[in-house]
């Protein structure tokens, strides 16, 4: 039996929750099933005993069955401080960039803090725009070491979305799929 045991993360709960939703209405859930035994969510503004539940479902099938996929958000429980180290995450998926949301006011005045201060020539801040992407590059990182936990283990990390290709920054010297 092949072992298959992934972490596909989302932008946000709102998008897990509407892919699910449609995922389920056509095949492409049942085929999920069948190529994976199991799809685990995480849970939305869940309590500890919800996100614990989910998390130990993910282990005790991966432990028994070796088939498994969790479907967590970036910057969720899942992203963050959890260790799925070794055969608990072969693969993780990041579908999308998540950039914090541009409408909360907490980023909108620290996006505006930054660019007066960068006028006012403090030079070892970062922009606003740059401050904003760091977030979101910080937030995918965070995803990214769920797979990779010691320097023994090893994952294949997908990065579904092409505008990490196009920030020649993050991909210096690289080549990428989405561009060849």
């Amino acid at each position: 039996q092949k072992e298959e045991y992934s972490v596909v993360f989302f932008s946000s709960f709102s998008f897990l929750r509407k892919c699910s939703s449609i995922w389920q209405e056509q095949d492409v859930w049942v085929r999920l099933h069948e190529a994976k035994g199991k799809v685990i969510l995480e849970p939305s503004g869940g309590s500890q005993p919800q996100f614990e539940s989910a998390k130990d479902d993910y282990q005790d099938t991966i432990r028994s069955t070796g088939n498994c996929v969790l479907f967590a958000v970036f910057r969720g429980k899942m992203s963050e401080g959890v260790s799925f180290n070794d055969d608990f995450a072969r693969c993780v998926i990041c579908i999308g960039i998540p950039y914090p949301s541009s409408y909360d006011r907490a980023i909108k005045a620290k996006r505006e803090y930054n660019n007066e201060q960068r006028k006012l020539r403090r030079k070892d801040l970062l922009s606003g725009p740059e401050w904003y992407a760091q977030q979101a590059y910080r937030a995918v990182a965070q995803a990214l070491g769920r797979c990779i936990r010691h320097a023994a283990d090893y994952g294949t990390i997908v990065l579904l979305d092409s505008r990490y290709c196009d920030d020649s920054q993050y991909h210096a010297g690289t080549t990428c799929a989405a561009h060849s």
